[in-house]
């Protein structure tokens, strides 16, 4: 539009009188540059508009064809050798511009191009303008007056029509933003309900597993309280066969008891029974802890009761002996492969208190005596073993390496230990709960040679409920925040 309206005040005259009245080689070619120039952009104008790309790709290629045309007509308008033959060449370009558009025009037409029909109007006034220019430039007509008014109007229309056209193209194209908008917003708003939905069946799912597994959380915990209750009941069906407390009181002047199982069922047992005068007193460690350690607890307090019952005046060797015969034939063990081996390593003493003297056998269970004098005892026996604090004496009466149950040498039998006891001699009897416990620093096991110490200089401690507050305090220290790893036993009595 700009380069059309300086076309058209060129022609008229007015720039040559008012913009450059001093440059005449500009005042004969400026005309000729400004309808090539307004040519070549009203070509592209309407090639975008049409779309020629896509819809006419042939007139596409025309486009470029005259528009190369027009750039070499510009190159010869700039020399004053050439300069006629420029202004022909725009003359004849123009007209071919200007019928190509109307024909593109028509077609827009045909393809039910609304806009097309602007164009059409358009560019058929200027066509008559047009051709009435070129026709006097040509020589053809020579009215000045006609040919000039024909174009001022033909340019006039076109420009008129042109701005009808191009504010039609843009509510077009608004609209089709519009559409393309509602029509994504649509796509997302559908994508989002779909996302919601599929959001929701998740939400539903996760709920339903949520509830699904509260469910089993609660037949969990409703099934492991059942557990703990038959647990805790078996506990008190155990502790009710251990020997009462009121029944240690009155067998036992001194002591105390330290009975940790590792569970809430233990392996470990005391037991004692009273017979013409003389103190039968047991500590044992049954294979395995808590539901399987407790059975074989069971079953080892059953036979002692039944073994004390059925021989008098029995020692305590004899009655290792039978205990493991009752074991062996209860667990039918006979040394085939895959039977159980379960027993228990035990160590039972016969304390005489007319005599002040005490029988002991052991299963793999030492017990220790403690005192500050001498001991009457033959030390280069094997079966003794002397260890001296800076207090006391500490003796161990070793126990027999064998364990309760099936023995693959049949013909060993448990033998007998006897010393004589003192008043104020204090004696321990336990399992291996203790001595294997780890912990301390390294996490290594305490091991006897610690737990005899503990022992000899707890023994000097007079108070028993002392006793035992020292030695728990020295378990939990030890241990820490490791876990228990045995059930733990510990009986102590002193004469």
């Amino acid at each position: 539009m700009f380069l059309l309206a300086f076309f058209l005040i060129n022609i008229t005259g007015l720039t040559y009188k008012n913009l450059w009245p001093n440059m005449p080689w500009w005042q004969q070619h400026s005309t000729t540059m400004f309808a090539a120039a307004a040519n070549i952009f009203l070509l592209l104008f309407t090639r975008e508009f049409f779309n020629f790309k896509k819809n006419h790709k042939f007139i596409n290629k025309l486009t470029w064809g005259i528009i190369i045309l027009i750039i070499i007509s510009l190159i010869l308008n700039v020399f004053d050798s050439t300069f006629s033959l420029s202004m022909l060449m725009v003359n004849i370009i123009s007209l071919i511009v200007i019928f190509l558009i109307f024909t593109v025009s028509i077609l827009g037409l045909f393809d039910k191009n609304k806009l097309a029909i602007y164009f059409l109007f358009s560019f058929t006034a200027l066509v008559i303008g047009t051709t009435l220019y070129v026709l006097r430039n040509l020589g053809i007509i020579d009215s000045n007056t006609l040919a000039e008014s024909g174009l001022k109007i033909g340019f006039l229309v076109e420009i008129i029509f042109l701005m009808f056209a191009v504010l039609h193209r843009y509510r077009y194209l608004e609209k089709v933003d519009n559409n393309r908008l509602e029509n994504l917003v649509k796509e997302r708003t559908k994508k989002l309900v779909t996302q919601k939905e599929e959001i929701e069946t998740q939400r539903d799912r996760i709920l339903s597993q949520h509830k699904e597994v509260l469910m089993q959380k609660n037949l969990i915990s409703e099934k492991n309280n059942e557990i703990k209750d038959s647990f805790n009941y078996a506990k008190l069906i155990q502790n009710a066969v251990l020997t009462p407390r009121k029944e240690l009181d009155r067998v036992l002047d001194d002591y105390f008891i330290i009975n940790l199982p590792k569970e809430t069922l233990g392996g470990d047992f005391y037991w004692t029974y009273e017979q013409n005068g003389r103190v039968y007193i047991a500590v044992a460690d049954c294979t395995g802890h808590g539901v399987p350690g407790a059975m074989m607890s069971m079953l080892g307090i059953s036979a002692l009761n039944e073994i004390v019952r059925k021989y008098d005046d029995i020692k305590p060797s004899e009655i290792l002996n039978e205990l493991s015969t009752n074991i062996q034939k209860a667990l039918h063990q006979e040394g085939a492969i895959g039977e159980s081996k379960d027993g228990m390593d035990i160590s039972v003493c016969m304390i005489d208190k007319v005599t002040n003297t005490m029988l002991y056998a052991g299963a793999n269970n030492p017990i220790y005596i403690i005192r500050n004098d001498k001991f009457n005892v033959d030390y280069s026996d094997d079966r003794f073993k002397l260890f001296e604090f800076d207090n006391n004496l500490l003796l161990e009466l070793k126990a027999d390496k064998m364990t309760i149950g099936y023995n693959y040498n049949k013909t060993n039998k448990f033998s007998d230990k006897k010393v004589n006891i003192k008043n104020g001699d204090m004696i321990y009897m336990f399992s291996d709960g203790f001595s294997d416990q780890f912990g301390g620093e390294n996490g290594n096991k305490y091991k006897l040679g610690r737990f005899r110490n503990l022992l000899a200089n707890n023994s000097t401690i007079q108070n028993r409920l002392e006793q035992y507050d020292v030695i728990m305090a020295e378990l939990y220290n030890w241990k820490n925040n490791i876990e228990q790893i045995d059930d733990i036993l510990i009986l102590g009595m002193r004469m």
